[in-house]
């Protein structure tokens, strides 16, 4: 029934022991001389992949627009479980035709040594949370049993109790989740948005009853540009965007709100980024 879910398996499965590990090297550019700098670069490889595959950084195709003749990509996050098993690895060899792909490698410049470190403890986060995943994707339970039609005792095998066999019930079985409690509001610790600047403050909206681990955060930048994040803190996922009366951009990041995460964006043409961070200083 392809035109009511999607489902992805791993033709290799996973170990019987669920050891899976990421290992990431990072080399950042070295001055010697005492004089202004003016860009940072730092160079991220997967070093170790324990059963895993290590092409776990994908990056975005984006095509040809009048102001850029040429299809580049640039990278875009650190790849998820489905992101694994649906996006192929390698460059295109016909980039018009692609969106997305993986590498197991990344070269990034940055304006400021800052923001260079920041996007490092993002990386390192997500890598955290795709192990985290996978670990817990290969640890399976038995959580239901269906059967039908008839089945011939087995010898030896005791009789059949006669005891009334339980209704099922509507009721959940499960208890909600604990998602402890939320922070006062998110803050941006970093942007190069001057319409978003450092110190602005996302404050959350009416809380959905129905779905306590999500929540949603709003800030009105003083030239009228607006952030809006929604995040979920049982799949660590944010949704966001950044929009004003003549353009809106948006996507989707890992968010945690114990560590915050880098959004990155077009405005006006210009790639921009915030970093958010939680805060109860609000």
């Amino acid at each position: 029934m392809p035109d009511l879910f999607e489902a992805y398996s791993s033709p290799d499965g996973y170990p019987p022991n669920c050891c899976i590990g990421i290992e990431l090297t990072r080399r950042v550019s070295d001055y010697d001389v005492d004089a202004r700098t003016q860009a940072y670069r730092m160079r991220v490889e997967v070093s170790r992949a324990q059963n895993v595959d290590p092409n776990v950084f994908v990056y975005q195709v984006v095509q040809p627009s009048e102001t850029n003749p040429s299809a580049y990509s640039q990278f875009s996050r650190v790849a998820s479980p489905l992101d694994l098993e649906e996006l192929p690895y390698g460059i295109p060899g016909e980039p018009q035709l692609a969106t997305h792909f993986r590498l197991a490698e990344l070269d990034l410049l940055f304006s400021h040594r800052q923001t260079l470190e920041e996007a490092w403890a993002a990386i390192v986060a997500d890598r955290d949370e795709l192990v985290r995943t996978l670990q817990q994707l290969c640890e399976v339970q038995v959580d239901q049993v269906s059967a039908a039609g008839c089945f011939e005792e087995e010898e030896g095998s005791s009789e059949p109790s006669e005891e009334p066999s339980e209704e099922p019930s509507d009721e959940p079985s499960a208890e909600p989740p604990d998602c402890g409690e939320l922070p006062g509001c998110l803050v941006l610790t970093f942007s190069d948005h001057p319409a978003l600047p450092v110190g602005l403050k996302l404050f959350p909206q009416a809380p959905d009853p129905a779905a306590p681990c999500e929540a949603e955060w709003l800030a009105e930048g003083p030239d009228g540009v607006n952030l809006y994040v929604q995040t979920d803190q049982l799949t660590g996922q944010a949704a966001f965007s950044v929009s004003s009366l003549d353009e809106t951009d948006e996507g989707t990041v890992q968010l945690s709100l114990e560590y915050g995460a880098v959004l990155q964006y077009l405005f006006g043409g210009i790639p921009r980024a915030v970093w958010v961070e939680a805060s109860d200083d609000c």
